[in-house]
């Protein structure tokens, strides 16, 4: 592998060129091959590390079957399998479905835009690429969105699936969460808990590690935040206010429930105490951390 080859996305990178989610989930594929003393497998990814990629300067709204995402449409695949008891697959999204709901993201973009230029501009940050793509009726447990470190910046949502625009925005920010907190461990993890021990989540059937648990109440604290954003500009009818109050009252239960295993069995890092206080004084401002860090 000849290291020069990479100049140009290094020195793009240090740029502040904005790259979408195939290098991100490469360089993952590289250090794996790596790892596992396969140097053929590397030298092919290297070398596709290597190509051009262009710039996403806005988020991209593509479907999974389209046609620039079939070199890598494997890795998309399995990347976004949850690996856990219920395993989930994605599949491409049924086309007639791709207008309304590309009617629908926009309206919720524009929503949130109006509420919150802050949270609007925080997603338009971090995401580069929304996948749209359907679930497997096959699965015991529907996809209905996500997200995976290894391919940062992308945001996977089942089209198929009949949303408000409030849910609609509600994925957005629980998705986009996901993606900052990934951005928030480049120098060290959320906690040291081992990833064998395994607790209940607030919103999984399956026990998940402690990371996996952080990960659910900070977003549930940031979910809140949005519907109570929300609530709070007056401009929903009274179903979507309605459907926002649902939310917001889930998300808090969610956050309480995730915090209180946290708080029992959690092993905090500075960057994960720091980040779960700022997540429980906006759902709870009288709250404090009480566990070990």
């Amino acid at each position: 592998m000849d290291p020069s080859s990479i100049d140009g996305l290094v020195n793009g990178l240090k740029q502040g060129l904005r790259l979408g989610p195939v290098p991100f989930g490469l360089y993952s594929q590289l250090v794996l091959k790596l790892s596992e003393g396969d140097q053929e497998g590397a030298t092919t990814i290297w070398n596709r590390l290597a190509a051009s990629h262009s710039p996403l300067e806005s988020m991209q709204v593509i479907g999974l079957d389209d046609p620039s995402l079939a070199p890598d449409l494997s890795m998309y695949a399995a990347l976004m399998g949850t690996g856990g008891t219920d395993d989930l697959s994605i599949q491409p999204p049924d086309h007639e479905r791709v207008p309304s709901f590309l009617h629908d993201l926009h309206a919720a973009l524009q929503l949130l835009d109006r509420v919150s230029p802050d949270l609007s501009g925080e997603i338009a940050a971090l995401v580069t690429q929304l996948v749209m793509v359907s679930g497997n009726p096959n699965d015991s447990y529907i996809f209905d969105g996500g997200s995976c470190y290894m391919l940062w910046g992308a945001l996977f949502i089942n089209i198929e699936r009949q949303r408000s625009i409030v849910e609609l925005l509600e994925v957005l920010v629980h998705e986009a969460a996901h993606l900052l907190l990934y951005g928030f461990t480049i120098e060290e993890p959320l906690t040291t808990n081992s990833d064998q021990d395994l607790y209940p989540s607030p919103l999984r059937r399956d026990p998940r590690p402690m990371d996996g648990i952080f990960h659910a109440t900070w977003v549930s604290a940031r979910m809140y935040f949005a519907m109570d954003t929300l609530l709070q500009s007056n401009l929903l009818d009274a179903d979507s206010c309605a459907k926002a109050q649902k939310a917001k009252a889930e998300n808090r239960h969610n956050f309480d429930n995730g915090m209180g295993v946290i708080q029992e069995h959690g092993m905090l890092t500075m960057t994960g105490r720091a980040l779960l206080e700022s997540a429980a004084q906006a759902v709870h401002p009288s709250l404090r951390l009480i566990n070990n860090g």
